[in-house]
């Protein structure tokens, strides 16, 4: 589905990036686009950024994003919980989901926001997908994007764009239009994903 190809783009570029970001932001941006997504043009604008940037400052600013001393954690359980046991259980769910779905693990946690942007894409079943992007992904790409937009940092871009391509996904899974707004995702604000329900799918058996 596009819209499963849109979550592997925008994972690719929540990553560290490497050389040919500007090149793989402007191919997402242009799907976007295709897509009549509203986030096309903040991506685009991220694109024509990274492609000028150059290899070192775009290290230099996703460090500053996302590593040391980071302006917000791109981790998950982070964002929705801080290092607790509810953190802990959810790792190990993510673990276990991305075996059973084939999925090798990647050079980060199961929780970064690219790898659980590359779950949610995956072969998951659609409830587990549903609690992933509603309860997981889209909290905390809420609190990433309010916190990068208050820096004026150039990859909030990114982020607005991963933002709302899970907000029309969780839409999309509750069969609501896609133009529905930032608030179409609805949810819980992201506090159940490891508790009651989506727990006993996330966490391990």
């Amino acid at each position: 589905m596009s819209g499963d190809l849109d979550l592997r783009g925008l994972a690719d570029l929540l990553a560290y990036p490497g050389p040919d970001l500007g090149t793989r932001a402007t191919s997402c941006a242009a799907g976007l686009a295709g897509a009549g997504s509203p986030a096309a043009a903040r991506l685009s604008r991220f694109a024509t950024w990274a492609s000028a940037a150059g290899a070192g400052p775009l290290e230099e600013a996703y460090t500053s994003a996302f590593d040391l001393a980071p302006i917000c954690t791109p981790y998950v359980g982070d964002q929705l919980f801080g290092a607790s046991g509810e953190r802990s259980l959810l790792l190990s769910g993510l673990r276990e989901l991305q075996r059973d779905a084939g999925i090798a693990p990647g050079a980060e946690l199961p929780d970064h926001v690219a790898e659980l942007l590359r779950l949610a894409a995956g072969p998951v079943p659609p409830e587990v997908r549903a609690d992933l992007l509603r309860d997981g992904l889209a909290p905390a790409l809420r609190k990433m994007l309010s916190a990068l937009e208050t820096a004026a940092h150039p990859w909030a871009d990114a982020v607005a764009a991963a933002l709302d391509a899970v907000e029309a996904a969780v839409g999309r899974a509750q069969g609501q239009p896609d133009e529905a707004g930032p608030e179409r995702a609805g949810g819980s604000g992201g506090r159940e994903l490891p508790g009651r329900s989506p727990r006993e799918r996330v966490a391990p058996r």
